[in-house]
């Protein structure tokens, strides 16, 4: 609750929430942050960082599955809260004609950055873990600097395994930050309500509209809780 009244950006709400978790846990914050999309790979990291055969997790570190499978429990569940929210909005007609247009508007876009990419993240999951193409079919896919990290393990099993672990880290931290700014507009949304329209509302509509905005703050963290914890995943993994 504290980290999203408190960051302005999705940026600084993960960095807070996760160095919170970590002053939690006794973990020494990385100097480094971890990056958090492929598509800075390597900027500003020497590739000594980050070029390396993949070890053994320790016995304190994530496990690859138990995360993942968290993520696709995650995104069923805020899939499921979001629709109960859309659900009572639509039945309490909280939003009059003039504001509508918008509401449509969100209501389309949570469809496709919210529940689509969030199917997306999880049918690229049971893939990548079930029915893996051949390597080279993922490799496009990589930065550069991944490709030729990748490029660099001396087996098959190896680069598939490496390959899980960056397209897993990029899908899922994808979904979890489009999510995070589609309920960022419904709840914005709402609060944002001009009071003139906020004393038409019957006493119906007005518990509808305070019901809903819980819902959106808990998707909100729990979206940050699990880029928090995907970013410390990237970082085991780079720097194991």
């Amino acid at each position: 609750m504290e980290v999203v009244r408190l960051a302005r950006t999705i940026e600084e709400a993960r960095r807070l929430q996760l160095k919170i978790r970590n002053q939690k846990s006794g973990v020494e914050i990385p100097q480094t942050e971890a990056r958090t999309t492929s598509a800075n790979a390597g900027q500003g990291t020497e590739p000594g960082d980050y070029y390396h055969t993949p070890d053994d997790i320790s016995a304190h570190g994530i496990v690859d599955k138990d995360l993942l499978d968290d993520c696709v429990q995650e995104l069923t569940k805020i899939r499921e809260r979001q629709q109960a929210v859309l659900n009572s909005l639509r039945k309490q007609q909280i939003f009059d004609r003039d504001q509508y247009d918008g509401f449509s508007e969100i209501t389309r876009k949570i469809d496709t950055d919210s529940w689509q990419i969030g199917d997306q993240a999880i049918n690229y999951y049971k893939e990548l873990y079930s029915y893996p193409r051949p390597v080279t079919h993922y490799l496009n896919r990589l930065e550069p600097e991944d490709r030729q990290w990748v490029e660099s393990l001396g087996d098959e099993q190896s680069r598939l395994e490496l390959i899980k672990k960056l397209e897993m880290f990029n899908s899922f931290h994808k979904a979890f930050q489009s999510i995070y700014s589609v309920t960022t507009d419904l709840k914005g949304m709402l609060e944002e309500m001009p009071e003139d329209q906020q004393s038409k509302l019957t006493g119906n509509q007005t518990m509808a509209m305070r019901d809903s905005l819980p819902s959106l703050e808990i998707i909100q963290e729990n979206c940050l809780a699990k880029m928090a914890s995907l970013d410390e995943w990237q970082e085991q993994f780079r720097n194991s």
